[in-house]
């Protein structure tokens, strides 16, 4: 195949004309941006799985001054064994904390699933050959994990790492241990907070992981 048909078999993007790719490339292979999302969010694609899923742990870092205001009034370490998608708060797609792509060295894992299935495996981002011992049951690695960590012009972002999370959002009315806080912005001591929240649209501009993404800054920059 000469090397312009194969330039025109790349995906497009309907917005703008310009080749698609996923943010981060499968191991050797060079069809993406190379451009993990860790960097962003904290978090990125680990597995995905229909079948269950799973609460939340609190994990040490959620009792760090840092962080421990998000937990106020919550009692206990399990945080969402309830939702509309398949039962819990960590499933569907979910994303992990990783440094060696790019998660801030200074962000705080707030809390962290585990105990998939075998339907979730990991991602072939993650694998450059296959083995046995690539899920749920088996690799540490599949789990959501809950992050995170403050940015640069008074700003900070919380990452899921999982679309079930907002399925247990209205459980019981809003009442429940997954709506953290009401408002999170009044927290903070800072002039000219604004929260803003991105969920499908997150996922959607930045073909990144469906993360539900907190900002607290005057400008959030995602380039």
């Amino acid at each position: 195949m000469s090397r312009r048909s194969s330039r025109s078999r790349r995906p497009r993007a309907s917005a703008v004309g310009t080749s698609s790719f996923q943010w981060r490339s499968p191991m050797r292979c060079r069809c993406a941006f190379g451009r993990p999302p860790q960097k962003v969010f904290g978090v990125g694609f680990i597995s995905e799985g229909f079948d269950s899923a799973r609460p939340f742990r609190r994990m040490p870092d959620s009792w760090h001054r840092r962080a421990s205001w998000m937990l106020d009034g919550i009692e206990g370490e399990i945080i969402g064994d309830f939702g509309l998608a398949q039962g819990a708060a960590g499933g569907i797609e979910i994303d992990r904390y990783d440094l060696t792509l790019g998660t801030p060295p200074h962000s705080l894992i707030i809390a962290s699933s585990g105990g998939h299935s075998d339907n979730y495996q990991t991602v072939v981002e993650e694998v450059l050959y296959p083995y046995p011992g690539l899920s749920g049951s088996h690799d540490y690695r599949v789990r959501a994990d809950m992050v995170y960590f403050t940015s640069p012009q008074d700003g900070a972002a919380f990452s899921t790492g999982s679309i079930a999370f907002s399925q247990s959002l209205p459980y019981r009315n809003f009442d429940n241990n997954v709506s953290i806080s009401d408002d999170p912005s009044h927290r903070y001591e800072l002039p000219r907070v604004r929260l803003e929240i991105f969920d499908q649209f997150v996922e959607f501009v930045l073909c990144g992981p469906p993360v539900t993404l907190i900002a607290l800054s005057d400008q959030v920059e995602m380039a």
